[in-house]
């Protein structure tokens, strides 16, 4: 069972600011998410030992995701990440996240990325 923590999950790059709106700071944060993700693909799911921390995890919340950041691994903790519109997913959504839950999660994203390590979006504006 997660837990919620108290803090959002701020930028570690100066140059990034999730309360900036204009298209370039929209592309900035999108990048930054992004980068965090290409991170955590890095890690094997399959390892009984895989360390979960800085793994991002997305759920579908109205025309968008909410997205979060395993921040602790002991207790498992996720922060809100609040890019884009800064949508949250529930309460029970969160408590119901253990690590089995991260680690299938991330062998998705894995796949998601292809063979080739880049990953794989459907078209959309601004892509």
């Amino acid at each position: 069972m997660a837990k919620l923590a108290t803090a959002v999950h701020k930028p570690l790059d100066s140059n990034v600011s999730f309360d900036d709106y204009s298209l370039e700071g929209m592309r900035k944060a999108d990048a930054y998410v992004e980068g965090l993700r290409a991170k955590a693909v890095q890690k094997d799911p399959d390892d009984p030992n895989c360390d979960i921390k800085g793994v991002v995890l997305m759920f579908p919340v109205a025309d968008g995701y909410a997205y979060y950041i395993v921040s602790n691994d002991k207790p498992l903790t996720v922060q809100n990440i609040p890019v884009g519109d800064a949508w949250a997913a529930a309460g029970v959504t969160i408590r119901g996240i253990n690590k089995a839950y991260v680690l299938e999660q991330l062998r998705m994203e894995k796949r998601s990325w292809g063979s080739r390590g880049v990953r794989i979006r459907a078209w959309a504006p601004g892509n």
